[in-house]
């Protein structure tokens, strides 16, 4: 496909832009007004998941990719030889194939963005705050038994992340990181 390099690298680009940055920028670029609201979009608790998935979908296209190259062309191609659509070819072919290299990358991106703390600083709302920034604010407040409740929650669901995503992968502990 034409343009593969670029976009690839547009996308792991964000990798390589500090949080607060990016914190910054979506402060700056969806503080207006929204169509049929009466706030922007900053005001809204939807900014979370939006800044925390753009931050980290890096790791979800990565694992995407890597088991699309486990994926040999003459498999669709066979598919199509006995009559199968591209659609189907890649439903009932490519996508049994590589559904754990896409379920392991999206559980990566969620265990590291639970970690996040810099992008979602500039954005957190009242309520809407998390974990790291909880931690943050304890911390700061001078109550150091609460910031480390969070820290123990944040490293039990890290953990179980990590188990899920290496049971998934079907890998010992360790194998997916190196």
């Amino acid at each position: 496909m034409p343009g593969r390099g670029a976009l690839d690298a547009i996308n792991t680009l964000i990798l390589a832009i500090p949080g607060t940055a990016i914190g910054i920028a979506y402060v700056r670029a969806f503080h207006f007004e929204l169509p049929g609201f009466d706030r922007g979009l900053t005001s809204l608790w939807i900014i979370m998941p939006l800044v925390l998935a753009v931050r980290r979908l890096p790791y979800t296209v990565r694992g995407s990719f890597a088991s699309l190259l486990l994926v040999h062309r003459s498999l669709e191609e066979a598919a199509s030889s006995v009559g199968a659509t591209e659609l189907q070819s890649f439903r009932d072919v490519t996508l049994p194939m590589i559904w754990k290299g896409i379920l392991v990358g999206s559980l990566f991106s969620f265990m590291t963005s639970l970690q996040e703390a810099s992008a979602v600083l500039f954005l957190a709302l009242g309520g809407w705050e998390s974990i790291t920034n909880g931690i943050f604010a304890f911390y700061i407040a001078g109550s150091a038994n609460e910031a480390a409740a969070l820290g123990v929650i944040l490293i039990a669901v890290a953990t179980v992340s990590v188990v899920l995503i290496n049971r998934i992968a079907g890998t010992r502990i360790g194998g997916v990181f190196g």
